[in-house]
């Protein structure tokens, strides 16, 4: 974290008047609806997921809460400006994760990321087998990366 908020990255690129936001928030989700054939309530969810896996897997691989926290932060900033139909949530969340530890200095093998995520993303909790690797996690950091303008602190 920055010492000084006012000379943070947080302030000087991520603030932003509402109206702009929902601007922003509204074309994406409009893209999303479009291409993925989803209402605004399951759009809507998608976030809440998230942190929720976050929170879990975050435990499961013993890092602390402000790692998690950060993935969230992390996981919000890149979809408010990217529609959900570019990157799946799927793969974006543990990727947050994964490269959340390394801003927090708390690393934490890849592998154990992608061991949560196909945790909590099993076929018996109605969902399918998590259809992505460690070398999709490793490939898709440098996008979070690009989407955050890498703006990690």
């Amino acid at each position: 974290m920055a010492a000084n908020f006012w000379t943070s990255t947080h302030y000087r690129h991520w603030l932003h008047p509402a109206a702009a936001l929902s601007h922003t928030r509204t074309a994406a989700r409009a893209t999303d609806a479009a291409t993925l054939g989803a209402n605004p309530a399951e759009l809507a969810a998608i976030p809440r997921a998230a942190a929720a896996f976050l929170v879990t897997a975050a435990r499961k691989a013993g890092l602390r809460a402000r790692v998690a926290s950060t993935a969230a932060v992390y996981f919000a900033r890149f979809y408010t400006r990217s529609p959900y139909a570019a990157t799946d949530p799927r793969l974006l969340a543990p990727v947050a994760l994964y490269l959340a530890a390394k801003a927090e200095e708390h690393t934490v093998p890849a592998k154990t990321v992608v061991a949560a995520a196909a945790a909590h993303y099993t076929p018996s909790a109605g969902g399918e087998k998590y259809p992505y690797t460690v070398a999709d996690v490793v490939r898709t950091e440098f996008t979070l990366a690009a989407g955050l303008h890498f703006d990690l602190i």
